[in-house]
């Protein structure tokens, strides 16, 4: 393989080559600008099945349609290798390269879906399974913590860890999570900082803690019982969110971008974990949100809201009003 083609590059793209012809290929585009301009070319053409939670339906036939093409263009052309009687070359024709191109294509268009659906599902699956290594780390806090909560969040204003992320560090610090990787959903950026560390930041250091300090998760804000805040107890409610991907703020609902706006996975009081395509639960609670319609802490017990790191469940005062 000597000059890679397109076929070679989508063979490349789609994990179908051995070891040794992929290095080859890796090579030549390293050493080739036009390769990496072609295989730049062939990522933006699959680009938007990346997203795709299920693979689209082939329509009906499309198999058999496609061998009776090849066979009719089998029959109608010359599949023998031409002669080139000055030299004894021997070669093929433009019709058999073009019929194997399509081939190819066909098959790629059928093959790449699927291969994006599996990714997809494989990057949920890590995702859930990380996520209910936190939410158990979440059992064993509240058996052991006094008042039987999950892990509370200060609401003083001179505390530095009084964002939803401090459930991260809190976690770690206790021993009850021995990896700070299990806080991230797809890709590991860096070590989760201490409860310690965060307390001796200030400034912008500590700005950017409080932003990532819970990962790529988010975690519930507590409620308020009139002018006392709450903690979160395990009731064992079915839709009572605790744990979550990340809310985006600025998408529509606060809906996460973990998995590219497509859905979110949630870990639920009762232990269970799913994924949800939208932001609110089957019994009409947003996940993201509050009765009030803010991302802040609940307005009664059964008002659970999600929020991300730097959120903070402080509850803002009301200026007096004039009488």
């Amino acid at each position: 393989m000597t000059n890679s083609s397109r076929e070679d590059l989508l063979g490349y793209m789609l994990g179908a080559l051995d070891a040794t012809e992929t290095q080859e290929i890796e090579n030549q585009i390293q050493q080739n600008t036009e390769l990496q301009k072609e295989l730049e070319e062939l990522e933006l053409m699959v680009a938007p099945l990346e997203n795709l939670e299920t693979p689209p339906a082939p329509s009906v036939g499309l198999a058999r349609r496609t061998i009776e093409y090849v066979a009719g263009k089998s029959r109608s052309t010359t599949m023998t290798p031409s002669v080139d009687l000055s030299s004894e070359a021997r070669g093929w024709s433009l019709t058999d390269f073009l019929v194997g191109a399509l081939t190819i294509a066909i098959l790629a268009a059928i093959a790449i879906p699927t291969i994006n659906y599996a990714r997809f599902n494989s990057r949920i699956t890590h995702c859930k399974d990380n996520l209910r290594q936190v939410g158990n780390a979440l059992f064993l806090y509240q058996e052991i913590s006094e008042d039987g909560s999950y892990v509370p969040i200060p609401t003083s204003p001179q505390d530095k860890l009084n964002v939803a992320g401090a459930y991260a560090p809190i976690l770690l610090d206790s021993g009850l999570v021995d990896r700070d990787e299990v806080f991230y959903c797809d890709q590991y950026r860096g070590p989760i900082p201490t409860t310690r560390q965060i307390q001796n930041a200030c400034g912008p250091r500590l700005a950017e803690y409080r932003r990532n300090m819970g990962g790529d998760y988010g975690y519930n804000l507590g409620y308020y019982d009139g002018d006392r805040y709450c903690v979160p107890r395990n009731r064992r409610r079915c839709n009572f969110a605790v744990l979550s991907d990340r809310p985006d703020p600025s998408a529509p609902g606060r809906a996460s971008q973990n998995h590219n706006g497509v859905g979110q996975v949630v870990w639920f009081e009762d232990g269970s974990i799913r994924f949800m395509k939208e932001t609110v639960t089957p019994c009409g609670d947003y996940i993201f949100e509050n009765e009030s319609g803010e991302c802040g802490p609940g307005v009664c017990c059964s008002d659970a809201c999600i929020g991300q790191s730097s959120a903070s469940p402080i509850k803002p005062r009301r200026c007096p009003t004039a009488e």
